[in-house]
């Protein structure tokens, strides 16, 4: 609880990292050096585009639903303790991506 109390007051702040973080805002990337140039981002989302761009991929054209075919659960926090997937908390258009949940109200449910 003392985490999120703290994430949330610096991210109101827009200290440390959350004066850069483009997570829910958005941001565009068309490729593996315009996700490290443009702005950080969700560290996750990170490095799912990571992966997808690694895997020859040039455009965000089909990214969610690699990500859906990943079944990575999630605890989406806004709607109680409702049990979904990652790609429902992520959104493409066109080459901007974003998540639609700020990182303290989601939590990832380990595979193992």
């Amino acid at each position: 609880m003392h985490f999120t109390t703290a994430a949330k007051a610096a991210r109101k702040a827009r200290r440390g990292i959350w004066a850069e973080d483009r997570s829910r805002k958005g941001v565009a990337v068309a490729s593996q050096a315009s996700l490290e140039t443009n702005g950080v981002i969700f560290p996750k989302l990170f490095r799912r585009l990571t992966e997808w761009f690694g895997d020859g991929h040039s455009s965000l054209s089909g990214f969610v639903e690699w990500v859906e075919n990943k079944r990575e659960q999630v605890v989406d926090l806004t709607q109680g303790v409702h049990f979904t997937h990652f790609e429902n908390i992520i959104d493409v258009k066109g080459n901007r991506v974003r998540m639609l949940r700020d990182p303290d109200q989601v939590v990832f449910v380990s595979a193992k």
